[in-house]
């Protein structure tokens, strides 16, 4: 009796050994690789871009914040009060230098519920790099008679609180610094050649008691104090608009 033994059929994968093969070690390498550069090059991808949203994120609050000092400062400094020549009383108590600037306005934030003079000090730390407001009503005579400091510390803290100010560090403003133009804003022609000088050049101390005709501020770079990046002019009279217009923004550096 015969026997016959019955063999599966071969794979056709079997007829061809070369499609039966796995990956060499030279081919495997060369794919962790591109795929290595491919997630670095997508990563520094990503971490550029979260890297300029957080910067834009920090300009724009800094924006925000500038936008509002700038608008209660331009506010405050056209609604200075005019001189009472039947009482004598002077109420055009306006100084300043370079880091700090103080006088009196009748403009009153809505914080208050009544009118009134209000006494405000803006004063800039350039060596800590802080900037300080401070405010308080004029509510006797003889608060308008007070000597004032001409700079901010923390040991002057204190004793302003009991004299009646208000102190509020405010975060997010850059280094700045004050410029003073003189003459009378009333007197002011269109053609004025002072208008020409820009703010950089105006004088950084105001010691004349009376009101400059506007006050500059100008905005330095936060690495480089001597680079202004810009500027912004506010005029005291209302209806002083000088050449450039009711703020005047420019850029260059100091000299």
């Amino acid at each position: 009796m015969k026997h016959y033994l019955i063999l599966p059929k071969r794979s056709l994968l079997c007829d061809n050994p070369k499609k039966n093969r796995g990956f060499t070690l030279l081919e495997l390498l060369i794919a962790i690789t591109l795929t290595s550069v491919i997630v670095v090059i997508l990563s520094m991808g990503l971490r550029t871009g979260l890297r300029a949203w957080e910067k834009g994120k920090e300009q724009n609050a800094g924006l925000v914040v500038r936008t509002a000092f700038e608008g209660m400062l331009g506010r405050q400094l056209r609604a200075l009060p005019a001189n009472s020549p039947q009482s004598g009383i002077s109420m055009n108590l306006f100084a300043g230098d370079r880091f700090f600037l103080s006088f009196v306005t009748t403009y009153v934030s809505q914080g208050y519920m009544t009118g009134g003079f209000l006494q405000v000090i803006y004063s800039y730390d350039p060596d800590e790099k802080r900037f300080y407001y401070c405010q308080r009503l004029v509510t006797r005579q003889e608060q308008l008679q007070e000597t004032m400091t001409e700079s901010i510390g923390d040991s002057d803290m204190d004793e302003l609180e009991e004299l009646g100010w208000e102190i509020n560090e405010l975060d997010g403003i850059p280094p700045v610094q004050f410029a003073y133009l003189e003459g009378q804003a009333n007197n002011a022609s269109a053609g004025d050649n002072r208008l020409a000088v820009t703010p950089d050049e105006w004088p950084d101390i105001w010691e004349q008691n009376t009101a400059p005709r506007a006050v500059a501020i100008l905005w330095l770079d936060e690495d480089n104090d001597d680079t202004v990046q810009a500027m912004s002019i506010f005029y005291t009279n209302p209806f002083d608009y000088g050449d450039t217009g009711h703020k005047g923004i420019d850029r260059g550096s100091k000299n």
